[in-house]
């Protein structure tokens, strides 16, 4: 009787541990698939954001090469002594008096109209001024009792090409009223590498024409800004190093290679590059010269708004002409994050008080000093451009955050060890 106890005991015990293996095998395959389950979302994650990345190349692609066929829209109104008609062309003729009718007409490939009842006027090589004058004279002439008005109603379009150091190039559609510079801000911009001064522009006949579209951004000279025909090939030429060159870096809009003139002094440079002299930031302003190797820092202008120390650059000089910085950052345990605009004699304590303070912000703030790099505590800090206000938070609420953050970590863990996974 007691043999058959102990063996049903015996066998109990060992059921018992099967299952406890089977749990233990089981319970490690489920975690195996868990980690699966997890590692595969991760890695369909990473595909549907691989997807939505080549999604939004592939678009800004395509609006790109939209932006290619687009009509460069005009920017001011027509000089008529300047536009020449051309086929596509299209007047909008008004009659009142004896006879009172309107229509629009269109110029024929030939560069002629065709006006019913008046017959064929040739506009061929003729401005704007010349040709609206030699319709209403031929319609005047039929209709001598009435007032005639003609205005041009839409201009024709065609395509260009510009190649070399811009940004986008490629053929555009244009009209008439487009200028050089226009063309190459739609291409992107040109290069650090552009030499302005020797654009070259290739018409249909075969000629070429080389214009300073430097001069023209500095002084403003028309002539060497022209406008752009059907057909035009502009050709943005790199700078030959041969002939030297002074590189200026640290604004975006100026930063490049010019061409260096012997004799041209530093400030008669900057004048010729149009630097903005009350959004240059002077006290990190500096001239680095090769041979000798050395570092000429000029933070003071004058009145005259020429360098008091005017020395003569030289070739390969290198300026760093930074862009002054007109902010103020505050971050940390604020309501409002971001920058601010910099005001003279302002404290931490009122940058804090534009970005509201939060109930969990501690008072022992922090100033990132920009020109200097060093951190400086207190709310009564003076503040200088591109200084970086830091408002922390309390430290017991760090201390709380990071405990909670320990709860589910501890708690896979006692799971973990629970089920044998570690021991």
């Amino acid at each position: 009787m007691i043999c058959s106890v102990n063996i049903i005991i015996c066998n109990e015990f060992m059921r018992l541990e099967m299952k406890k293996v089977k749990f233990l095998k089981y319970g490690r395959i489920i975690i195996i698939f868990q980690m699966i389950f997890f590692s595969s979302g991760l890695y369909s994650q990473s595909k549907q954001k691989i997807k939505k990345l080549s999604e939004y190349m592939a678009e800004r692609r395509e609006i790109t090469e939209k932006q290619k066929r687009e009509i460069i829209p005009l920017e001011d109104f027509i000089d008529m002594s300047n536009y020449y008609i051309g086929p596509g062309d299209v007047f909008y003729v008004n009659l009142w008096g004896e006879v009172e009718k309107s229509f629009t007409v269109q110029v024929l490939p030939e560069g002629k109209i065709l006006i019913p009842t008046i017959g064929v006027i040739n506009l061929k090589g003729l401005n704007l001024k010349e040709a609206k004058n030699l319709i209403e004279k031929y319609i005047i002439n039929s209709y001598p009792n009435s007032v005639v008005t003609v205005s041009l109603a839409d201009i024709r379009k065609f395509k260009v090409y510009i190649e070399g150091e811009v940004n986008n190039p490629g053929s555009y559609i244009v009209n008439p009223a487009i200028r050089i510079s226009d063309l190459i801000e739609t291409a992107g911009g040109v290069t650090e590498w552009a030499d302005k001064q020797k654009i070259v522009i290739k018409s249909n006949s075969g000629t070429e024409k080389i214009f300073d579209l430097l001069t023209f951004e500095n002084e403003g000279k028309k002539e060497l800004n022209p406008f752009l025909r059907d057909g035009d090939f502009v050709f943005v030429p790199r700078i030959k190093f041969s002939e030297g060159v002074i590189k200026v870096s640290g604004d975006s809009e100026i930063s490049g290679f010019y061409k260096f003139y012997e004799g041209e002094t530093l400030s008669d440079f900057l004048k010729r590059i149009k630097v903005r002299k009350t959004s240059t930031d002077w006290e990190r302003a500096y001239l680095k010269r090769q041979n000798p190797d050395v570092i000429l820092p000029f933070c003071v202008m004058d009145d005259s708004a020429r360098f008091k120390e005017n020395i003569k650059l030289k070739n390969k000089d290198f300026l760093y002409l930074p862009p002054l910085i007109n902010k103020v950052y505050v971050i940390g345990a604020v309501a409002l994050p971001g920058s601010y605009d910099f005001l003279p004699d302002m404290k931490a304590k009122d940058y804090i008080g534009m970005a509201g303070k939060t109930s969990d912000g501690s008072n022992d703030v922090k100033v990132r000093k920009r020109k200097t790099g060093k951190v400086v505590k207190g709310l009564d800090v003076d503040i200088d451009r591109g200084d970086i206000v830091i408002v922390p938070r309390k430290w017991h609420l760090k201390v709380r955050d990071f405990l909670q953050s320990l709860i589910p970590i501890t708690s896979i863990l006692i799971a973990a060890k629970a089920i044998g996974v570690i021991k």
